[in-house]
């Protein structure tokens, strides 16, 4: 604990009333408290799943970029398996991706992404005989389902419960 002079009018309120008008106030040092530290009992391997994750969908996002490429480039081309695989499959490694992450931060899956899926691959057998701007208007829709039914879900009011059965009061 150190003691300074002060020349302020409230000190002499805080502090100890010097002979000379001024105020000694004692300044204490306190070290700053330790914040307790959470400990993952499994660190490593959380940081690997979250790097996996993340991997995924940046993965997801540079073959979905490159589908869109080959949409602007040629967009009423000649239909081709790679074009078609890489439209379709950029954007199931971007769901595949969103989902792990939505996993990693809400611990439960989410069954759009699922469906999302699922309708991405009864997809690839036809979208291989369609030029690639239908297989991007195709995935748009898909994703688009996605975002609506996520929509609803989040939006839905909660269940109200009925209030039990009433009791007259014999007051």
């Amino acid at each position: 604990m150190t003691l300074r002079s002060v020349d302020h009018p409230a000190a002499g309120k805080l502090g100890h009333r010097l002979g000379d008008g001024h105020a000694a106030v004692s300044q204490v040092d306190v070290p700053a408290p330790q914040a307790e530290r959470f400990t993952d009992p499994q660190p490593a391997v959380r940081e690997d799943q979250d790097q996996e994750v993340i991997r995924r969908g940046e993965l997801g996002l540079v073959v979905t970029s490159v589908g869109t490429q080959l949409v602007i480039d040629d967009p009423f081309g000649h239909p081709r398996a790679t074009t078609t695989v890489t439209i379709l499959g950029g954007t199931a490694l971007f769901l595949v991706g969103r989902a792990l992450l939505r996993y990693l931060v809400y611990r439960r899956l989410f069954g759009t992404h699922l469906i999302g899926l699922i309708a991405l691959a009864c997809l690839l057998p036809p979208m291989l005989l369609l030029p690639p701007l239908v297989n991007a208007i195709a995935t748009g829709a898909v994703l688009t389902g996605i975002v609506i039914a996520d929509t609803i879900r989040v939006r839905r009011p909660a269940a109200i419960s009925t209030p039990g059965p009433h009791r007259p009061s014999n007051t």
